[in-house]
């Protein structure tokens, strides 16, 4: 078997690396590159950090091909977004767009396009990320904001300044950290306010997760309630206080985070949210939850942890898929109204609370 010289050990070692330790990528880069000198070896992997090799690329996508349509549009998901996130809340957005998540996961599992870890977590090698990228990429060269997907925050926030938004996109994610202070200060005046937030809302059939985490966004339009095939709407500190009525339009969205949001009173209309599952309000200035709550019938999670919520209404204990309901210490849980068939368990303060042992809770 040929081996690459001595001295070229370190490189090697980073090309093996970079390709995922994937056989077939190890043998077709090995193959180019045998009897070139040591500088083409760090040119090659440059260009693999930056751009997959048009060879590998060709011979990777042969199994992304053979994939279903549904398939592929889970495996391109997991590679532009969810690589080392949970695999819950997307699988909740797949079931919503009629897709069999648990079949899909497990044929992308088989054919070694994806693994799930024990913490129940995906991850990809750094080739096959790239080759979904890649495909996205290529989906428009030329005009990349035309792209079904946005997952660099930098190009997403500007493809929005510039209201570029292509009636394409399906999943826009601007995420944003203290460090990103120039982005900050980009988005520091509100930069996305009613009149690129409107774009965004306005003819976006399409899109299926809005994530704003940690932008400067203070208010919504009134035309988010037009994303019709919206899934998922994170506003995780975020600075908005008022959600508009509209937001009941959102027949389809399955997860709505409003996680240290400053938010202080949620509009009756929330109870129009037909097929939500997950309503994460923890640490929201909410001191009270609406009765329409209690039209939520699909509703399996709720989280009120860190608000001034002292009560919940009635109608929370008539949501039958509930399932988890994470509460503050001090909320008050009354036994008699708890009725909820299935069972549900409940986090008060630390402590964790199952249905069928309810009477050990000092609350009650």
């Amino acid at each position: 078997m040929d081996l690459p010289p001595h001295d070229f050990d370190d490189i090697s070692r980073k090309i093996t690396t970079t390709t995922g330790g994937l056989p077939l990528a190890i043998a077709v880069i090995g193959s180019s590159l045998q009897g070139k000198s040591k500088t083409s070896w760090k040119v090659t992997l440059q260009k693999l950090k930056s751009v997959p090799n048009r060879e590998v690329f060709n011979k990777l996508k042969v199994s992304y091909d053979m994939l279903e349509a549904e398939q592929q549009e889970i495996f391109l998901d997991i590679a532009c977004f969810f690589i080392g996130k949970d695999i819950l809340h997307p699988s909740y957005m797949w079931k919503a767009s009629n897709y069999f998540p648990e079949m899909e996961l497990l044929v992308l599992t088989r054919k070694s396009l994806i693994k799930i870890t024990k913490d129940l977590k995906f991850w990809m090698h750094d080739q096959l990320r790239d080759l979904g990228r890649e495909i996205v990429r290529c989906e428009d060269i030329n005009f990349p904001e035309n792209c079904s997907r946005l997952w660099e925050p930098e190009f997403a926030l500007e493809v929005v300044q510039r209201k570029k938004v292509s009636e394409n996109l399906k999943v826009i994610e601007i995420y944003l950290h203290e460090k990103d202070s120039r982005l900050l200060e980009m988005l520091k005046f509100e930069e996305i306010d009613y009149s690129i937030m409107c774009k965004l809302a306005r003819g976006l059939r399409m899109l299926r997760t809005m994530a704003l985490i940690d932008s400067w966004i203070a208010k919504l339009p009134k035309t988010i309630g037009g994303l019709e095939s919206l899934l998922e709407l994170d506003l995780t500190r975020t600075r908005i206080r008022k959600l508009p009525a509209s937001i009941g339009n959102l027949k389809k969205l399955r997860k709505m985070s409003m996680l240290q949001a400053p938010i202080k009173k949620l509009p009756k209309e929330i109870g129009g949210l037909e097929s939500l599952l997950v309503l994460d309000l923890n640490y929201t200035k909410i001191t009270k939850l609406p009765t329409s709550i209690g039209k939520l019938k699909q509703l399996e999670i709720v989280g009120v942890i860190g608000t001034m919520i002292r009560e919940l209404p009635n109608a929370i204990w008539m949501l039958k898929n509930l399932k988890v309901l994470n509460a503050g210490y001090f909320v008050k849980i009354w036994r008699e109204k708890f009725q909820v068939k299935f069972r549900v368990y409940l986090f008060l303060g630390g402590y964790s609370y199952q249905r069928a042992r309810l009477g050990d809770c000092p609350q009650l």
